[in-house]
């Protein structure tokens, strides 16, 4: 199965890249149908990684932190616990809860959800030293940036 964590890789780093790319669009959309695509992609693209660093797999097929790096440890991600249920209502499905004023604010709230993914996205990247993915993430990272970068 190595082989097929290293391909995965590609799809970790676009779920990277994608949530800075939401993040970007969010704090700069001037028009409200792109901020709507960008607010709903941050949130998903922030609970994928979620999942990634912090979650026991579900299906066998699931790619998690752990499968490349021996020992991972979830870092705190305090954004998370605080969010989730809201995520789960605005993702998820529909809901009566959605009347309520469900309380995220990409101007303030977004920022330091993205923070939490780069601390954990750091320990993950270090992590990966001295195993058989080491120097092969930030190349398909600078990939996936840079197909982020050409869309705008």
């Amino acid at each position: 199965m190595p082989d097929e964590y290293e391909k995965a890789l590609t799809h970790v780093a676009y779920e990277y890249a994608a949530l800075e790319s939401a993040y970007n669009l969010a704090q700069t959309a001037t028009k409200t149908p792109p901020l709507i695509a960008a607010f709903d992609s941050f949130l998903v693209h922030y609970r994928s990684l979620v999942e990634f660093f912090a979650k026991e797999k579900h299906r066998k097929d699931d790619v998690r932190a752990k499968d490349y790096i021996a020992g991972w440890t979830t870092p705190p991600l305090p954004e998370w616990a605080k969010w989730k249920d809201q995520m789960h209502i605005l993702l998820a499905h529909l809901s009566t809860k959605r009347n309520e004023r469900i309380g995220f604010d990409h101007r303030n709230d977004f920022k330091p959800m993205l923070a939490e993914i780069q601390a954990a996205w750091e320990e993950f990247a270090k992590g990966l030293n001295g195993t058989p993915y080491d120097g092969k993430l930030e190349p398909l990272l600078k990939h996936r940036r840079e197909n982020f970068s050409r869309i705008r």
